[in-house]
């Protein structure tokens, strides 16, 4: 019995249990067992297991979707292992990874970049190959915010190295996706297909919650290759998944991917109230990355949902003027520039640019008054002359050339 071990034990005991709650989706469970080994941990100096189970009480108050007190979590430990000079100890890198991650979340891309190299050297002076394969991928994604592209690819390649040598194919499997992600967000769609191809992601049930970034990647290759009907239905198996859970967190990503593929599909009333969803969930926590993530479909809703949250929704589009999504500077690098032998028509220019601010064929229809059938018509020419199949691949191709 726990009870009968002596606090040591009982604690690193704890501290699994609430790692195997979590892994199976008990995240109020988990929370309970982590605060339980904090309190026993700080209660007996064993300030290492103190420190690491209350990043992981953190986290899982994330997942929760309570990410100001996940925030306060983290802040009260960044102070409390400290030295007496308020220089963090090395326990406390795990904290500062979260507190980085936290601040990203909020949008806040200097407070998280300071943080996550903080995390980063903390867990390099303790040699805890888990907390830097953490902060690598969590600063992947700050420094593509940021404009620095290149640098977040080498960031994000470096974390799968290290991934691979030290045996951790979980978070090898993780670096690989947001590797994904990132080149999707640059336009690279064939790279995304190719990584959506290659990984051995399980669609039985009950689907391994273990890997909801993939996941949720998964979708994102789908909505780019404009298979929506999958995505839906992958969609609807994450959202009960989440639902059940608890994972408000996993949850609100989930309403804005849904909503992106009803507007893909032209069902604005459905887009909205999912989209009205995600903005509930968002708006009191102030996660604005998780709508800055999702690409550009979201600027065409945002506006027609601003009743929901006003001041949010204010933020976001004013973050989206910002950031572009995180285009605002270096680029991931291409393998070569294409030349386009059969030159775009001025009015499949401008249907293209259509395309690429994310307007459905109606609204593009709409926009040029012309029929939804000549649209399709000049789509049709635009494909063949880029040699893409996609309105995603498309883009991207139109991009290569600075045609958008």
């Amino acid at each position: 019995m726990i009870g009968d071990a002596d606090p040591l034990s009982r604690t690193g005991t704890l501290f699994t249990l609430g790692d195997a709650q979590d892994a199976v989706g008990d995240v109020a469970g988990a929370i309970k067992t982590f605060r339980e080994a904090y309190h026993l941990a700080q209660k007996h100096g064993h300030q290492i297991i103190a420190a690491v189970a209350l990043a992981h009480l953190a986290i899982s108050v994330n997942y929760q979707g309570r990410r100001r007190e996940a925030l306060a979590i983290c802040q009260r430990g960044a102070r409390q292992y400290a030295d007496t000079r308020g220089n963090p100890l090395p326990v406390a890198g795990l904290l500062y990874v979260v507190l980085g991650e936290l601040a990203y979340e909020a949008n806040d891309l200097e407070g998280a970049h300071q943080y996550l190299q903080k995390g980063l050297e903390l867990g390099r002076q303790s040699a805890t190959t888990l907390v830097v394969l953490y902060s690598l991928e969590a600063l992947a994604q700050v420094q593509y915010a940021m404009g620095h592209g290149r640098e977040a690819l080498a960031t994000i390649q470096e974390a799968q190295t290290l991934a691979s040598q030290a045996g951790e194919f979980e978070w090898r499997g993780a670096g690989a996706a947001i590797e994904a992600h990132l080149r999707l967000r640059q336009g690279g769609v064939p790279a995304a297909r190719q990584w959506a191809e290659s990984i051995d992601l399980p669609f039985a049930d009950p689907l391994d919650q273990t890997r909801k970034y993939e996941y949720t990647n998964y979708v994102r290759v789908l909505l780019a290759l404009e298979r929506e009907s999958e995505a839906q239905t992958l969609l609807a198996r994450l959202e009960r998944a989440a639902r059940e859970d608890g994972r408000r967190r996993h949850l609100l990503t989930i309403h804005i991917q849904q909503a992106v593929a009803e507007h893909k599909l032209g069902n604005e009333a459905q887009a909205l109230e999912y989209l009205g969803q995600a903005l509930r969930l968002a708006a009191p926590e102030d996660y604005v990355r998780a709508f800055l993530d999702e690409g550009p479909a979201l600027t065409q809703l945002l506006p027609h949902a601003q009743y929901v949250a006003p001041e949010f929704v204010d933020k976001v589009l004013a973050a989206c003027r910002v950031s572009e999504y995180g285009s605002t500077g270096e680029t991931l690098p291409h393998p070569h520039t294409p030349t386009l032998i059969d030159p775009l028509s001025d009015r499949e220019l401008e249907v293209l640019r259509l395309l690429a601010a994310d307007l459905s064929a109606p609204g593009i229809a709409e926009e040029l008054v012309i029929a939804v059938s000549t649209v399709r018509s000049h789509v049709k020419h635009i494909y063949g002359k880029l040699d893409a199949h996609s309105r995603y691949e498309a883009v991207e191709r139109a991009r290569e050339l600075d045609l958008v």
